[in-house]
């Protein structure tokens, strides 16, 4: 598959997966502050999220292929944080079905996953030049403001 249709791939998950997750979290939260919880709203979560977490591994393999020619090992490391996001993801919505109980700031580790493979995504694109000019300009110059100067 072209570099462009897997580009194409990846932006389409990556939209279509923010956006359920979005409605999919609303709908478990709904569901567990509720005082009268409706199980289609817990159900219609959990499915939700299954599709970002089917779209997040998918995307992980996807982007892997692109950038393993850049660092194999970051590449594997990056596909591998994203397919553990997938089975958190999977296994905190089997866990809501099953037990009907809630699981405190769930999403904040599943966050965590997605920023350690953002920071590893981040690190391959610029280092493999496959990011525009004026973009890696940019972080270069925001990495650059960020860093304390040396003494």
């Amino acid at each position: 598959m072209p570099h462009r249709e897997i580009a194409t791939l990846v932006g389409i998950l990556f939209i279509t997966s923010t956006i359920t997750f979005l409605i999919g979290d609303s709908l478990v939260r709904e569901y567990f502050s509720s005082t009268s919880p409706r199980d289609a709203a817990l159900l219609g979560g959990v499915f939700l999220e299954g599709y970002t977490a089917l779209a997040v591994a998918t995307i992980g393999f996807a982007l892997h292929l692109v950038l393993r020619p850049y660092g194999r090992v970051l590449s594997a490391g990056y596909f591998a944080l994203r397919g553990t996001e997938c089975a958190v993801i999977i296994l905190t919505g089997i866990y809501f079905a099953a037990s009907r109980n809630e699981f405190d700031n769930y999403d904040l580790t599943i966050y965590a996953f997605s920023g350690a493979a953002g920071l590893v995504l981040s690190y391959l694109l610029l280092r493999s030049g496959l990011v525009a000019g004026w973009l890696r300009a940019g972080c270069r110059f925001w990495g650059s403001w960020a860093t304390p100067p040396s003494s």
